[in-house]
Parts: C-alpha cells; structure tokens; sequence
C-alpha cells in the first residue's frame, strides 16, 4: 500500500500592523531569529503604526528588528499567551 504526501498548504497572507493590533492583543513579542540567541521582547505596535502607517506589512517589522542582545538583525513575532478565562491574554510586561 503506498502512502502519499499531501502537498504543503501554500501560507496565508502577511498580516499587516493594523491585522496585529486589532481585537485583543495591542502588543506581542519580537524574537530573535539568529540560531542559539533565543532573546525575545515584549513590543507594543502603537509606535510602530505611527512609525510605518497601519497598512504596512508586519514583514517590514520581520526585516527590520535588531536584537538587543545579539545584534542579530531579523525576527520573528510571537502573540501573547492566554492566561485563563478571568485575565484573558498575557498582559504586557511591566
């Protein structure tokens, strides 16, 4: 019997700063995408809208980050965790 691969599903569109900051989460987290480092901060997109405009790609945020720890520059995004039903998402580190 002979097993076959499902093809990968092509990804969905880039979100834009606008897409991340809307409904619950006005924040997430930018991670370092140098191999070994792993840094990661908690940044809120309100400085970068007023920065770049609310229709720019979060590619543009991808590119253009740099570790503070590394010096790395290029990122990932993370969205905060869900706590629990009574707080809800991850509330931004104070």
């Amino acid at each position: 019997m002979a097993r076959y691969r499902t093809p990968p599903e092509k990804p969905g569109p880039v979100p834009t700063l606008r897409q991340l900051q809307s409904g619950d989460a006005k924040w997430g987290f930018v991670c370092c995408a140098a191999i070994g480092c792993n840094h990661s901060a908690p940044m809120a997109y309100a400085p970068l809208i007023i920065r770049w405009g609310s229709d720019v790609s979060s590619n543009k945020l991808r590119q253009c980050a740099r570790c503070t720890k590394c010096g790395h520059k290029g990122a990932t995004l993370r969205r905060p965790s869900w706590v629990n039903m009574k707080v809800g998402l991850q509330p931004f580190p104070t």
